[in-house]
């Protein structure tokens, strides 16, 4: 896919409209980083930037696109992987899980650490579960798989190994722990609950949203802004789509004030 954000808005719209994907509501979760977490990920940023700046010289000077060096994909992806595995997500799951009442939900997560934590969470609430990871036997996988299908369990971790194609049984619900910005994989996970199985079918999309301390300090300005800016993009694809676009629009207005970050 090399959609950009606005053609993969009006892909998903036209899709709900024309039967092909079901409507749905759209549920922002808001995790904040700590700030250690958060002057960790400024210190990446200033770094990216510099080697950025280094990268547009090498193009100028070639007078062509040049790929990444391998240390500023490596800065991207470490950067990228604190916000995915950022510590107030377990707190957030926690929360959610004591509001939900609906059974057969989808929950991406990055990675078994992240996945073992969640776990922790779930054996304290009493929550029935079962996981789908590609260290599994296939005999584990069906079982699971069976289980979420027979509708005798409330949820179903899994990490990427769902985005290759596996045939998940059908659900109305997901929840988004940990997301990236690949196009592809924005595209596979929502997905999973939007198909239009029936003309009644409502979906519900939980989105845990990564979003700085809101006591950080004036030097790290740029990368707040930076962050929510990035955060937003994906939100307001989703938002622009859902039954209940106005309430997200007013929700996130409102928890994203001090950040002086317009939604429209």
């Amino acid at each position: 896919f090399n959609f950009s954000n606005l053609e993969l808005a009006s892909f998903l719209q036209q899709a709900i409209n024309e039967g092909y994907l079901a409507h749905y509501t759209y549920h922002p979760l808001f995790a904040e980083m700590n700030q250690v977490e958060f002057q960790e990920y400024h210190n990446m940023s200033k770094e990216i930037g510099q080697e950025m700046a280094i990268h547009r010289q090498k193009e100028k000077k070639a007078g062509m696109v040049l790929p990444f060096s391998k240390f500023l994909v490596r800065l991207l992806q470490e950067r990228a992987m604190l916000k995915k595995k950022t510590y107030d997500k377990i707190n957030i799951f926690e929360s959610w899980c004591k509001s939900i009442t609906q059974n057969q939900i989808l929950v991406f997560c990055e990675d078994t650490e992240q996945m073992d934590e969640l776990i922790s969470v779930l054996n304290q609430t009493g929550k029935k579960y079962v996981t789908y990871k590609s260290d599994m036997s296939t005999m584990q996988k069906t079982d699971s798989l069976n289980y979420f299908k027979d509708g005798q369990i409330e949820l179903l971790l899994a990490i990427r190994c769902l985005d290759e194609g596996l045939d998940v049984p059908d659900c109305s619900a997901c929840l988004i722990v940990s997301s990236s910005t690949s196009i592809r994989e924005f595209v596979q996970r929502r997905g999973r609950v939007l198909r239009a199985t029936n003309s009644q079918k409502i979906a519900n999309v939980y989105d845990i949203i990564v979003i700085p301390p809101s006591d950080y300090p004036s030097e790290q300005e740029d990368s707040a802004q930076s962050m929510i800016t990035t955060e937003m993009e994906r939100v307001k694809i989703m938002a622009d789509s859902a039954d209940n676009r106005l309430d997200v629009i007013n929700e996130i207005g409102q928890k994203l004030q001090y950040y002086e970050f317009h939604t429209e």
